[in-house]
């Protein structure tokens, strides 16, 4: 797990104080309730809930501390293996409650509490009592010593009981039939093991209740009579729970023992209250599945009587327990088996903590349904679910406990976005393997996020040097600022997303129609909020595809990437190209060759946009110089390649829609020797001029076609009359169309020896990237640095072209960066003044942000020294702390983003859904309510939760949709959520119209039914 690099330093001091100060042994009990949520136990219940008397757990709190945000896993099994090996279900595998032989196992592998104290000096006796629930199957009963590590086990292996007062228990692999109430077994066999220890100790008491089967216990041991609703039954069970607990604590020196109190999971559906709801209950990822009480009590705990509301989750009980009896963590910990426990000592011994989030995970049976996912929620309450059909769900949990109010969307505020954007990255922690090392994922320019989009409107904007960051002209209307470059990568097992406003970071424009630069281009670029996926594997299959209109890929800025065309071709019947909005079309066969025809048009940086979508036709040397390839740069607009000697290799700059990487223009000289000198690679396309055996078109006029491009149009090289372009000359200059170049490999020439690039302008190669080849584009030039033909890809793709742009991501991902408003403030320089001391600071922030500086002397008290200071032109804030080295041996200064300005928010972390939910029409609707005779359609089907009998968990499949009478089927039945259900409704021919009761029934033939009496209507 990640922690902040601030805090290293603080975190090595404070830990090596903490085993100093519990380096005599201390006794350790751990006591797990079954099923108990935060919502039913009475010192973190809601106000006004209805909870059981728990005195004696609840008195824990006078010796420890009460963590009230304290969360699990979502079930019993994930939760006691995340405990048992501080490590979360992703590594462990175990997901879901065990349910059967077939369920994933704990496995021997593993390296458990009970091993690693076995493996520390002092000897502990250790035991465990109560419910396992870890392995299940044939030959099981004595996992919890073989496969757990206990000396010693006496309870259950099976995950619920089928009476408490008639059932079996294993005490080291021996079975024997007992009638004794299951809670007083495990406190008694507890209390005996407790009392017979003369040196240190550690016991685990995971008791069953209060998990069902629900009933009412003996009554010497609640209050609750002859209660008869599953609530109140549920309720004396608890309080029976506390009785014999009771018992425990009172054989129990708090003085010399560390007493931990935990629920594995949250309430089930059919008891949990407010401010939870069934739908939001144990077996789910909302805060009414997670939540749970957790005390920490004993002697290492410093100023007792406390509550924390820092996240933490069970799976931090690991590496606690273990320092809690002096043990070094990190030293027992085998090599291979990395844990994701971050110990709660700091929080006990009430010092300087670690920033912290909440984690929890759900399997599936297939891991893609839409109840198992992952959560994770931030000391602010802010609450990031990922599911695993590829949704997301955002919540404030200070001010919507039940999650019912999804934030993302449009109108999300800027703290709930900056909050989204980081839990997104958090997540990347919590999968296995982290974020990929690969170009693909890692190449993409993410060092200018932070700085808003900028253009230069007018020639005399850009002489002045007076750009600008809102604008309007044509389709590019930008009224507020919004951030340039890719503001986020997120990645599955099979595709890269990245997400972009199309704008570059560079200054863009100005843009003319004519040479004299008197003429303004019609449109300005906006932002276009792009998502564009790539294929982390590329296919490369031997027929090729043929390039598209519109984006072939992404330079690495997330600006569009066109191939050579500018859309318009020739038409002979007209004698004329067609123009945008003309009267007529071109013919297809001699297609006008975007860099010649709209170069004039293009910034200094080689691009231009089609409506609002800036991008370049050709090799993009702004971009490259800012990628620090071999360009120069002179303020305030111009770039050339520099006349220097190349010496290295040109970088990526851009992605093709097939996954490969473009690069710049130069590459080895030798493509299977990275030793080999760098050089210009030569592009296969000349002129058609008669030179290298072409045909000269100015000679013959342009008749025939090369060979390449009769191939991709499908036609025959030699034309007829009414398919001719027209003659070579002052309106039609050669270079016009791209059809007026020729293929070098179709003339007899050599690939590898006299050029170096195919027909799709690629070549197999060594690159730094690649040191062990791929198959890579270059961006080409000539050798008087002019951009040469075709530019970017050839006219095909050499790969298949499966990427391109989205419109929501139907899949779950991790998030590899975030930027633009959310990027990650980053330290500059500090220098002194000799003279007078002053010193001045710098930092990397975000453009439009507002900061406060402070200082301190410390880092105990810091003084603050600005506030509302903002970054200027980019994103880099400076401020001067005047004699701030005077008479000082050491200074510490750190900068608060306190806000950020208004920008187009179009498109960035958190104001889009990764899919879109279907909708309802409110409770206890189907919508359409109506259907033709003869036709099939879409509806979803609304469910009220306050409905009887009630609607089962969200992970309970829809076992049957039925519409009465005859002629009206449903298939192709799903549920997206606890409420709605969504189904294909066929009316076959002839079938009656009028009203129909609409049946779910949910699970099994005998599972939870609701009916909407005339809920659909079939109609003519």
């Amino acid at each position: 797990m990640n922690r902040p690099a601030r805090l290293t330093v603080l975190l090595c001091a404070l830990l090596a104080f903490a085993i100093c100060a519990v380096a005599q042994p201390h006794n350790v009990l751990v006591i797990i309730a079954d099923d108990l949520g935060a919502d039913s136990f009475p010192l973190t219940a809601a106000v006004g809930a209805s909870v059981p008397p728990m005195p004696n757990i609840a008195a824990l709190k006078n010796s420890g501390v009460l963590f009230r945000n304290a969360r699990s896993q979502p079930t019993c099994s994930p939760s006691r293996a995340s405990m048992l090996t501080g490590r979360h279900p992703f590594r462990t595998g175990i997901g879901a409650q065990l349910t059967g032989a077939t369920s994933p196992q704990l496995q021997a592998s593993e390296f458990t509490l009970p091993e690693s104290f076995a493996a520390n000096a002092p000897s502990y006796a250790m035991a465990m009592f109560g419910k396992w629930h870890l392995n299940s199957g044939a030959g099981t009963n004595d996992t919890p010593r073989t496969i757990g590590g206990w000396p010693h086990f006496a309870g259950t292996i099976i995950g619920a009981l089928p009476d408490y007062s008639a059932w079996t228990k294993i005490v080291n692999n021996v079975s024997t039939a007992t009638t004794t109430y299951a809670t007083t077994d495990t406190a008694n066999d507890t209390i005996a093991f407790i009392s017979a220890q003369t040196g240190p100790w550690f016991a685990w008491a995971a008791f069953n209740a209060p998990h069902a089967p629900l009933h009412v216990p003996p009554a010497g041991l609640h209050s609750y009579g002859t209660p008869t609703t599953n609530r109140t039954q549920y309720e004396a069970m608890c309080e029976a729970l506390d009785t014999e607990i009771g018992r425990v604590l009172a054989t129990v020196n708090l003085a010399t023992t560390h007493v931990i109190f935990i629920g594995d999971n949250g309430t089930p559906q059919n008891v949990i209250q407010t401010p939870y709801t069934s739908a939001h209950s144990k077996e789910t990822l909302y805060e009414g599945g997670t939540r749970v009480p957790l005390i920490i009590a004993g002697p290492s705990v410093v100023s007792p009587n406390r509550d924390s509301t820092v996240p933490v989750n069970c799976v931090d009980l690991y590496s606690t327990i273990l320092e809690l009896a002096g043990i070094d963590v990190d030293a027992t910990q085998p090599v291979g088996n990395p844990i994701d426990s971050v110990s709660l000592l700091p929080i006990l011994q009430n010092t300087t903590d670690v920033e912290r989030t909440g984690f929890s995970q759900m399997f599936s049976a297939d891991l893609a349904t839409s109840v198992s996912g992952r959560v994770i929620t931030d000391a602010a309450g802010f609450s990031l679910i990922q599911f695993d059909d590829g949704h997301e769900e955002f919540f404030n949990t200070t001010t919507d406990a039940n999650q019912t109010t999804n934030l993302l969307g449009s109108s999300i505020s800027n703290t709930a976005a900056a909050a989204y954007a980081a839990l997104k990255l958090k997540l990347v922690n919590f999968i296995a393997g982290g974020v990929p090392d690969e170009p693909l994922v890692s190449s993409w320019l993410t060092t200018n996020t932070g700085e808003y989009a900028r253009i230069f409107p007018t020639l005399a904007d850009q002489t002045s040097g007076t750009s600008v960051t809102t604008w309007s002209r044509g389709a590019g209307v930008q009224s507020s600022p919004t951030y340039a470059d890719v503001h986020q990568v997120d990645f599955s097992d099979d595709w890269v997303y990245i997400h972009t406003t199309g704008l570059a970071s560079h200054t863009m424009g100005p843009w003319y129609l004519n040479a004299a630069k008197t003429n303004l281009f019609p449109n300005y670029p906006s932002n276009t909020a792009t998502t564009f996926r790539f294929p982390r594997v590329p296919v490369i299959p031997g027929t090729k595809t043929l390039t598209g209109l519109g984006a072939t890929g992404r330079m690495v800025n997330g600006v569009s990437m066109f191939d050579s065309r500018d859309a318009f071709s020739y038409s002979n019947a007209n004698a004329a190209d067609a123009t945008p909005g003309g009267a007529f079309t071109g013919d297809g066969i001699w297609n006008r060759d975007g860099y010649h025809n709209e170069g004039v048009t293009f910034d200094p940086a080689l691009a231009h946009q089609a409506g609002n979508n800036y991008h370049y036709h050709a090799q993009p040397i702004g971009l490259r110089f800012q990628l620090g390839d071999h360009v120069d740069f002179t303020a305030p607009n111009s770039y050339t390649e520099s006349a220097a000697a190349v010496t290295k290799h040109s970088p990526i700059l851009a992605w093709a829609a097939d996954g490969l990487p473009v690069y710049g223009p130069y590459g080895y000289g030798d493509p299977n020797n990275a030793s080999s000198a760098v050089r210009r690679m030569v592009s296969g396309f000349v002129l058609r001029n008669g030179a290298n055996g072409t045909t000269n078109l100015a000679s013959t006029g342009r008749t025939t076609l090369p060979a390449w491009a009769a191939t991709v149009q499908n036609r025959s090289a030699t034309l007829a009359a009414n398919q001719y372009g027209p003659a070579v000359g002052a309106g039609f200059l050669l270079g016009h169309y791209i059809e007026d170049f020729d293929y070098l490999g179709d003339l007899g020439f050599t690939l590898g020896a006299d050029f170096d690039l195919n027909l799709q302008n690629v070549r197999f190669c060594l690159t730094p990237e690649y040191p062990a080849g791929t198959w890579a584009y270059f961006t080409t030039i000539n050798a008087d640095n002019t951009p040469a033909y075709p530019y970017t890809t050839g006219r095909q793709y050499y790969g298949t072209p499966l990427g391109g742009a989205v419109t929501e991501i139907d899949e779950p991902v991790a998030t590899a960066f975030v930027g633009g408003p959310f990027k990650t403030d980053r330290s500059g320089s500090t220098s002194v003044n000799a003279g007078n001391g002053d010193v001045t600071l710098t930092w990397s922030g975000i453009e439009g942000g507002a900061y406060t500086i402070q200082a301190s002397g410390d880092l105990s008290m810091w003084t603050t020294l600005a506030t509302n200071v903002n970054p200027l032109n980019d994103d880099t804030g400076a401020v001067v702390e005047t004699g701030g080295a005077t008479g000082q041996t050491k200074r510490f200064y750190r900068t608060v983003r306190t806000g950020v300005g208004t920008y187009d928010k179009t498109g960035f972390a958190g104001t889009v859904f990764s899919t879109s939910t279907p909708t309802g029409g409110g409770p206890n609707t189907v919508l359409p309510n109506t259907g033709a005779v003869n036709s099939s359609g879409t509806v979803v089907i609304q469910l009220d939760t306050a409905g009887s009998p009630p609607l089962p968990p969200a992970n309970v499949a829809v076992y049957s949709v039925t519409i009465s009478g005859a002629g009206v089927t449903a298939s192709s039945i799903t549920r997206p959520s606890q409420t709605l259900v969504q189904a294909t409704f066929t009316i076959a021919a002839g079938t009656a119209t009028g009203a129909r009761n609409v049946s779910v029934r949910f699970g099994s033939p005998t599972g939870v039914l609701r009916t909407l009496t005339g809920g659909f209507t079939a109609v003519e």
